[in-house]
């Protein structure tokens, strides 16, 4: 199967079918790994306020735009509303904090990261607890959310609107609600964790979905920040299966593994640190893996998920946790 470059989203927006995740990226890692992505061609930078660093994103972006190395229309750039200001009143002054951080005009897709609320403190980017370490919780309407977001677009604050780590009974409320439907939602998915109904139920309403953690725990493992304390997932490369089938392909690990998400018509995003790394990833698109193969992958299905945000103490009380 020939998978493009980039996908049309819903609204006719186009984004690119692979994605620099940012997530727990330091001050020096972030500039080269952005210069670096760019110069072997990803166009896609997914970040948010809780990865800590909008702020020098935006600084290395405008610097390459000024120096005319890339132009802002090449770029995609993911950011989302945090848990913290997941209140009608808020959406808008998170979205002009994210732009300002990132020194743009506009954002081309702007996500709710979680279907909770999470009481802030000083800023958006810290989450108020209890003194027993719990996280505060507060109310959710994701009705009054979503015409917010609806309204960004229209005021072209961003180009395209979606979520994240929200489950079908939550976007269908959405979808039945809405003047302007997500284009896309962003999850947890790889060979162990493929969630086929979602899935199917995201492609029935042309949501195009979006994976992080693609190669599982080792696409998070600098960071145990993001890792449930419940769930450990075994390393994904290292599964007999892939393995056998990267070598009948005379292909890494790594690139099996994205190729096959691509298969499934879905976007990718994937932490990479040199240059090797992110060549390694570009060779996605060069070979394409056999219905068989597929298949066995596709068996592979465990349901184990990692990212479930268990780290915020607390927060599986909300009525909105999704999972």
């Amino acid at each position: 199967m020939t998978v493009p470059f980039s996908l049309t989203l819903n609204d006719g927006n186009k984004m690119p079918s692979i994605g620099v995740n940012t997530w727990n990226l330091d001050i020096e890692d972030l500039d080269f790994v952005i210069k670096e992505a760019l110069y072997v061609g990803f166009r896609h930078i997914d970040t948010s306020v809780f990865n800590l660093n909008e702020r020098l994103l935006g600084k290395v972006l405008k610097k390459l735009m000024d120096e005319g190395k890339v132009e802002r229309s090449d770029l995609f750039i993911t950011t989302k509303l945090p848990p913290t200001a997941n209140k009608p009143e808020f959406v808008e002054t998170a979205m002009l904090q994210s732009l300002h951080n990132l020194q743009l005009d506009y954002i081309d897709l702007y996500l709710i990261q979680l279907p909770v609320t999470l009481m802030h403190d000083e800023s958006f980017e810290v989450i108020k607890r209890q003194k027993d370490g719990l996280v505060c919780l507060d109310n959710t309407d994701h009705i009054l959310v979503w015409k917010q977001m609806e309204d960004l677009v229209i005021k072209g604050l961003t180009k395209s609107i979606g979520l994240a780590n929200f489950n079908q009974n939550q976007i269908t409320n959405i979808l039945c609600n809405c003047s302007i439907p997500p284009a896309v939602l962003q999850i947890e998915y790889h060979i162990y964790l493929q969630q086929p109904e979602l899935l199917k139920f995201c492609q029935l309403h042309n949501i195009t979905i979006t994976s992080f953690a693609s190669l599982g725990t080792h696409d998070m493992l600098s960071s145990n920040y993001f890792m449930t304390k419940r769930t450990r997932l075994p390393s994904l490369l290292e599964v007999p299966e892939v393995k056998e089938i990267a070598k009948k392909y005379n292909k890494t690990e790594s690139q099996i593994l994205m190729r096959w998400i691509l298969e499934k018509h879905v976007s990718a995003l994937l932490r990479m640190h040199n240059s090797g790394r992110m060549h390694e990833i570009m060779g996605i698109f060069e070979f394409s893996i056999g219905s068989h193969d597929i298949r066995k992958l596709d068996a592979l299905d465990r349901n184990i998920r990692t990212v479930d945000f268990g780290f915020l103490n607390g927060i599986e009380n909300h009525p909105q946790y999704p999972f």
